[in-house]
């Protein structure tokens, strides 16, 4: 059986004392498996920090335990195996992009030429060796979160986790730095991603963990937590002369034919009821998955939603 990568077993997380303690994770259980991307999700203030730190060690549990590798995390032999960029970091501005990267394979064990091949590899992977000589102080923001996750992955980790990892990137940046995710699934590293940018998340992700108010509110595939039975899209044709809208609202032509999105097995039964009625064509019912941000919403809002009396 394939031991997890990371494994949070009942993790509570309080903050202070008495009537102005802060429960900032409760009860916290999360398996991720390697050869994967994990996306963690969550609105602001809903403990994804806390949880990473606790899972990294950064701070202590009020209960619980975090283990990296089949390891306590705060067993150095797991943190070795790992690299992490946090969503705030700080570089010293006055050293050049290769003299940055150096320092941190120095840091995760390197030594001799493996030190300047491996920083070599990942100022080059990362768009960053024409500017390897120049001083941070004069890089982009983008450019800065490209160092950020190349200091991640220098030591050639295992588990690489990421706090927001294409904050302040252009397209062409995300979408290199999302190709960079997948090959790194396909060499069987598992990446732990957490951010706010729902399109990234709906692009790579495997298997997704919703936290909110410091509990887990969902956790499984992408897939699952997009599917939507319930929601299809009914393509029609019709006379040029006909008037569709006024006969099935909402309807809009694109490519040459009618469609339009419905919910429920009643709607869609009415809708081609009404089109067929009409004498018109039924060219395609298909099946719609939601988009990644209508499921997270809809998970949130029925954390808030009351109970039925």
């Amino acid at each position: 059986m394939t031991q997890p990568v990371l494994r949070l077993d009942h993790l509570s997380k309080t903050y202070g004392r008495g009537p102005r303690a802060v429960r900032a994770l409760h009860d916290f259980d999360l398996t991720v498996e390697p050869g994967q991307v994990f996306a963690f999700l969550g609105p602001n203030g809903a403990g994804k920090t806390t949880t990473m730190h606790l899972a990294l060690d950064y701070i202590r549990p009020t209960a619980g335990r975090a283990t990296i590798f089949g390891l306590p995390s705060s067993d150095p032999r797991a943190r070795e195996r790992l690299g992490f960029l946090p969503e705030l970091f700080n570089f010293d501005l006055f050293l050049t992009g290769v003299e940055t990267l150096r320092y941190y394979a120095r840091l995760s064990g390197l030594t001799g030429a493996d030190v300047a091949q491996r920083a070599d590899r990942w100022l080059r992977r990362l768009g960053l060796w024409d500017a390897r000589d120049r001083r941070l102080s004069t890089y982009s923001k983008g450019m800065m979160q490209r160092v950020g996750l190349a200091q991640a992955l220098v030591g050639d980790p295992e588990l690489v986790m990421l706090d927001e990892p294409t904050s302040g990137m252009d397209p062409v940046g995300k979408r290199e730095v999302l190709d960079l995710f997948r090959e790194l699934r396909q060499e069987g590293r598992t990446v732990f991603l957490s951010s706010h940018i729902l399109s990234d998340i709906e692009a790579v992700a495997d298997n997704v963990a919703l936290i909110h108010q410091g509990t887990l509110r969902y956790c499984g595939p992408l897939g699952d937590m997009l599917q939507g039975d319930d929601l299809v899209l009914v393509r029609f044709s019709a006379p040029p002369d006909a008037d569709v809208p006024a006969q099935v609202a909402g309807a809009v032509l694109q490519d040459g034919a009618w469609q339009l999105e419905v919910e429920g097995e009643k709607g869609r039964r009415e809708l081609l009821a009404r089109i067929q009625a009409a004498g018109w064509d039924i060219a395609a019912v298909v099946p719609r998955r939601r988009a990644l941000d209508d499921a997270f919403l809809d998970l949130l809002k029925a954390d808030e939603d009351p109970p039925d009396a």
